[in-house]
């Protein structure tokens, strides 16, 4: 099973389902009403069941809406704030999109701008019953900043839900860090120039 959470067009979710045969269903979450016509296209695929959902994940079931960082910004900077239900963006969590318990390996991929934390918090139950779990979630240095949370804080969180292994890869180059003590946070041990993939593996 995969949840894409900031699914955009589905690249990720496409790429994965054309590499390997065993991704059999995929929960697609994206807010931007602009790229779920694309979303859905490329999740059609014979042999997988696919469902998209036009909203955000959070810890929490709610309202929030879509903001951009600056003015003339793309979509792909968007992040969600709180709303309220005039603001019509839907807010649900993993914990409720996925039914448990369930007996697949769970793939959760996260690029949710600055949401990571309290998604990861909105999704414990599934990532608990799992009987195995990969997550990757972006590492951005910029959102970082932006929000005051830094990348060790969501990586702390999720390895106390269950064990996990975990790896850095930065995007622009695909160099690969090992895991490294996060005590002065994640940016302290890792160039704070670069975005990253991390990676975390259930033992």
């Amino acid at each position: 099973l995969l949840v894409d959470g900031g699914a955009d067009i589905g690249l990720y979710a496409r790429l994965l389902m054309v590499r390997t045969r065993s991704v059999q269903a995929v929960i697609a979450v994206e807010p931007n009403t602009d790229a779920l016509a694309l979303l859905r296209d490329n999740l059609s695929r014979p042999g997988v069941t696919a469902e998209v959902v036009a909203g955000a994940l959070g810890e929490r079931p709610g309202w929030g809406r879509l903001t951009r960082p600056h003015d003339g910004d793309s979509a792909h900077a968007a992040f969600v704030v709180p709303g309220t239900e005039d603001t019509g963006l839907a807010v649900t969590t993993v914990d409720s999109l996925v039914a448990t318990p369930h007996d697949r390996t769970l793939i959760l991929k996260l690029d949710v701008e600055g949401s990571e934390a309290a998604v990861l918090r909105g999704a414990a139950a599934t990532i608990a019953a799992a009987p195995h779990a990969i997550l990757q979630v972006e590492a951005h240095p910029y959102v970082a900043r932006r929000t005051g949370v830094d990348p060790a804080t969501w990586i702390d969180f999720a390895r106390s839900i269950r064990p996990f292994r975990w790896t850095a890869c930065v995007e622009r180059s695909g160099t690969v860090f090992a895991a490294r003590p996060l005590d002065g946070g994640f940016f302290a041990v890792h160039d704070p120039r670069d975005i990253y993939d991390v990676v975390l593996v259930s033992d």
